[in-house]
Protein backbone atom coordinates (compact mmCIF):
# COMPACT_ATOMS: atom_id res chain seq x y z
CA UNK A 1 0.00 0.00 0.00
CA UNK A 2 1.06 3.70 -0.78
CA UNK A 3 2.05 5.32 2.20
CA UNK A 4 0.13 8.53 2.43
CA UNK A 5 2.65 11.44 3.75
CA UNK A 6 0.07 14.34 3.45
CA UNK A 7 -2.40 12.38 5.48
CA UNK A 8 0.49 11.54 8.06
CA UNK A 9 1.71 15.62 7.87
CA UNK A 10 -2.06 16.68 8.48
CA UNK A 11 -2.39 14.06 11.62
CA UNK A 12 0.63 16.09 13.00
CA UNK A 13 -0.32 19.58 12.67
CA UNK A 14 -4.05 18.73 14.06
CA UNK A 15 -2.38 17.36 16.77
CA UNK A 16 0.03 19.83 17.48
CA UNK A 17 -2.31 23.18 16.27
CA UNK A 18 -5.85 21.88 16.88
CA UNK A 19 -7.58 21.75 20.51
CA UNK A 20 -9.58 19.15 21.08
CA UNK A 21 -12.55 20.11 21.30
CA UNK A 22 -12.40 21.87 17.97
CA UNK A 23 -15.95 22.12 15.92
CA UNK A 24 -15.64 19.54 13.35
CA UNK A 25 -16.56 22.34 10.38
CA UNK A 26 -13.26 24.14 11.45
CA UNK A 27 -11.52 20.84 11.50
CA UNK A 28 -12.78 20.19 8.19
CA UNK A 29 -11.78 23.72 6.97
CA UNK A 30 -8.39 23.36 8.08
CA UNK A 31 -7.70 19.95 6.63
CA UNK A 32 -9.32 21.42 3.13
CA UNK A 33 -6.61 24.87 3.42
CA UNK A 34 -4.11 22.17 4.66
CA UNK A 35 -4.19 20.31 1.24
CA UNK A 36 -4.63 23.20 -0.70
CA UNK A 37 -1.82 24.52 0.49
CA UNK A 38 0.14 21.32 -0.36
CA UNK A 39 -1.30 21.21 -4.14
CA UNK A 40 -0.38 24.89 -4.20
CA UNK A 41 3.07 23.89 -3.39
CA UNK A 42 3.50 21.34 -5.66
CA UNK A 43 1.72 22.92 -8.54
CA UNK A 44 4.78 25.57 -7.72
CA UNK A 45 7.13 22.64 -7.83
CA UNK A 46 5.98 20.89 -11.01
CA UNK A 47 6.11 24.12 -12.91
CA UNK A 48 9.94 24.05 -11.66
CA UNK A 49 11.17 21.45 -14.21
CA UNK A 50 11.41 22.91 -16.63
CA UNK A 51 13.34 26.51 -14.92
CA UNK A 52 16.99 26.59 -14.58
CA UNK A 53 16.76 28.79 -11.65
CA UNK A 54 14.66 26.26 -10.28
CA UNK A 55 16.67 25.72 -6.98
CA UNK A 56 16.58 29.60 -6.09
CA UNK A 57 12.75 29.64 -6.60
CA UNK A 58 12.80 26.62 -3.85
CA UNK A 59 15.07 28.58 -1.46
CA UNK A 60 12.81 31.50 -1.50
CA UNK A 61 9.98 29.62 -0.78
CA UNK A 62 11.82 28.00 1.94
CA UNK A 63 12.88 31.48 3.23
CA UNK A 64 8.91 32.68 2.93
CA UNK A 65 7.21 29.68 4.65
CA UNK A 66 10.45 30.01 7.83
CA UNK A 67 9.37 34.01 7.37
CA UNK A 68 5.74 32.88 8.26
CA UNK A 69 6.51 30.45 10.83
CA UNK A 70 8.41 32.91 12.70
CA UNK A 71 5.03 35.62 12.18
CA UNK A 72 2.95 32.73 13.67
CA UNK A 73 5.50 32.46 16.67
CA UNK A 74 5.92 36.25 17.24
CA UNK A 75 1.78 36.45 16.81
CA UNK A 76 1.90 38.55 14.22
CA UNK A 77 0.03 36.13 11.81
Amino acid sequence: MTRLLLAEEWDRFARTVLHIHVPPELRREMRRGFYAGAAAMLGIVKKLEDVPTGVDTLHGLHEELNNFVDEVKERRS
